[in-house]
């Protein structure tokens, strides 16, 4: 789960809990085991015990990287909050995508991507939107090829998935009697501006995280989640400081009451398609 989310809530809900204790596996926190570190990079210590790691992704869009794939699904080996730090240190979606690639390529070597995208996500994901039936099963041993050949499946440009860096040529052979249906973009990432007036409104077209109060359960797993500490609480409730917000949407990300949504300027709803 997310950085702060609750475990074994996540466990229930996605059913883990059930399969593993019908199918007697263990089901261990990455956190209980010591951290290793490599390239400046931190993540759990069990990663470097196992001789294999399958990688179960699911096939769903996001708001910041446009598509969470096999190589996106590797952050996982990243311990609890130090997930955090990566959008407070690499705040352009290009540059987080490129970390990630890089992180993956640690263990890219040893991963085998298992991807379901039998039942997708669409919209505001990864936790926001709707499900959608699009019956697709990936496998590979390499996942960054896996990646490239999905989000051209699904009807999107390689580059629309932020986490698809290749450092050489990838040749792929694509049968052009396969296809599926494509997925609903998040608003943040429907923004097409002609480049003559680019400039001038980069500044006024936005998408912000906007708190429903009514909504808001007052769990406070936002304001511990946010990479730039654009969350304060005052008066009982939760606000954003637009300011400081740097668009990350890990607090749309891990809000457990649907209490927030993502709030489009009015230039933004103007040069959406």
């Amino acid at each position: 789960p997310g950085a702060n989310m609750n475990y074994e809530k996540v466990l229930e809900k996605t059913g883990i809990a059930a399969v593993c204790q019908d199918l007697g596996i263990e089901v261990v926190r990455f956190e209980s085991f010591k951290p290793s570190e490599k390239n400046r990079f931190i993540y759990t210590g069990l990663a470097d015990e196992v001789e294999m790691i399958i990688n179960l992704p699911k096939l769903k869009t996001h708001s910041l990287t446009g598509l969470t794939l096999g190589v996106k699904n590797i952050f996982g080996l990243i311990p609890g909050s130090n997930k955090v730090s990566f959008h407070r240190e690499y705040p352009n979606n290009t540059m987080l995508g490129r970390k990630i690639y890089e992180f993956y390529s640690l263990f890219h070597d040893k991963v085998v991507t298992l991807l379901d995208g039998i039942i997708a996500h669409e919209g505001d994901g990864p936790s926001r939107g709707s499900p959608k039936q699009i019956g697709m099963v990936a496998c590979s041993e390499d996942t960054i090829a896996l990646d490239l050949a999905v989000t051209k499946l699904i009807g999107f440009d390689s580059t629309f998935c932020k986490t698809n860096v290749v450092d050489k040529e990838y040749e792929l052979v694509m049968d052009n009697d396969i296809c599926f249906d494509r997925l609903k973009v998040p608003v943040s990432m429907k923004v097409h501006i002609p480049d003559g007036i680019k400039r001038w409104v980069s500044n006024k077209i936005y998408v912000k995280p906007f708190i429903l109060q009514d909504s808001c359960i007052k769990c406070g797993l936002c304001m511990k989640s946010c990479p730039a500490s654009a969350l304060e609480y005052k008066n009982n409730n939760f606000t954003i400081l637009d300011k400081r917000c740097i668009e990350c949407f890990c607090c749309h990300e891990v809000c457990e009451s649907d209490a927030i949504v993502l709030k489009r300027s009015i230039l933004h709803r103007v040069f959406v398609k």
